[in-house]
């Protein structure tokens, strides 16, 4: 109706003006009209984009609920039924519609306090290009618990920094330089330590292991493994498992039952005297196929038993550390179970 009526004072106004003569007036009315109602919204849509950026931001930092606390005396005043910290508080205060991407979720408080959510989309729906997806059902009446391999190759190792947890390494020789690095702890998935930064005397001597030569019978490989196991109470002709084929690490695994077996190829020695200052030798394997064992250390020098020459001798600590740098670092050890 209004519509029309409108309409009717339009075409009115103009067949006035083409009788009397002012279609020219109507005209520059017109215009005149049309570039005040321009102004008008260019004039509003600022004070309206500056109004509603300032009640989103209001409702994100919490105003809005603050506000609607404050004057909850004036709201159970005027709606006495309206029952305390109800939903339709908030949105008595604040009567804006959130919009998210294409459609308009539309929330309504009825008079019996009840709060009715709606999606009204701005788009209709072709019903041709709805899709109707119906889920596979799947009847399944095992059990629901995962049983996980224990598999000791797999053997996770964390290293804990000053700021928490800086690595997961399969390899113990990767978690141990990675803690040494960040002056760490490295343990294992038992929550085992398995080295740590720091935690070293000043010198120390595994007095129990003696000297051992090589013969044309046992390698010096043979009797670094042997003087191991000994030290341990385990007697094992390691010389016929090398020449079987069997490797160093599952030689040593096959043996030391209650020990984990350490890699720690690429470790520098100060590392891996941690273990020596814990009574425990370590394996130091050459580029020429022979290996030596290390059993003491104090502050200038390290303690090393060379079954080529049958003798536990001194060498300088830098001596040392440049020695194994150059038949790379290959460093085995083990680290007893408790």
């Amino acid at each position: 109706m209004l519509n029309y009526l409108w309409a009717g004072m339009i075409i009115a106004g103009i067949i006035f003006a083409a009788f009397t003569g002012r279609m020219p007036d109507v005209t520059n009315a017109a215009l005149d009209s049309s570039k005040e109602a321009i102004t008008l919204c260019i004039t509003m849509m600022g004070v309206m984009s500056f109004w509603v950026g300032l009640m989103e931001i209001a409702t994100k930092a919490g105003i809005i609920t603050a506000a609607s606390r404050r004057i909850q005396p004036l709201i159970r005043f005027l709606f006495p039924d309206l029952p305390a910290d109800h939903p339709a508080q908030e949105h008595i205060t604040n009567n804006m519609e959130p919009e998210t991407g294409e459609n308009v979720i539309v929330a309504v408080d009825t008079e019996r306090y009840e709060r009715y959510v709606e999606i009204q989309l701005r788009k209709t729906i072709d019903s041709k290009t709805v899709q109707i997806l119906t889920p596979m059902e799947v009847v399944y009446e095992g059990g629901r618990r995962i049983q996980l391999p224990d598999d000791r190759e797999n053997a996770a190792y964390y290293v804990f920094g000053p700021y928490g947890v800086a690595g997961i390494f399969v390899s113990p020789g990767g978690a141990v330089s990675l803690a040494d690095a960040v002056a760490g702890t490295v343990v294992d998935e038992n929550g085992e330590r398995v080295w740590a930064r720091g935690i070293r005397a000043a010198r120390n001597q595994i007095m129990a292991i003696q000297e051992a030569a090589a013969t044309e019978e046992k390698s010096a490989l043979a009797v670094c493994l042997d003087t191991m196991l000994e030290y341990e109470g385990i007697s094992r002709n390691t010389q016929f498992l090398l020449d079987r084929g069997e490797d160093v690490i599952q030689i040593l695994e096959e043996n030391l039952m209650d020990a984990a077996v350490l890699d720690l190829k690429g470790c520098r020695l100060d590392t891996v005297l941690y273990y020596v200052n814990m009574d425990i030798p370590v394996l130091a394997l050459l580029e020429d196929g022979s290996a030596v064992l290390l059993v003491g250390f104090n502050e200038y020098n390290t303690g090393i038993l060379d079954p080529r020459t049958g003798t536990i001798d001194k060498m300088g600590m830098n001596d040392s550390a440049e020695w194994f740098e150059e038949n790379g670092n290959q460093f085995i050890t083990y680290r007893k179970a408790g």
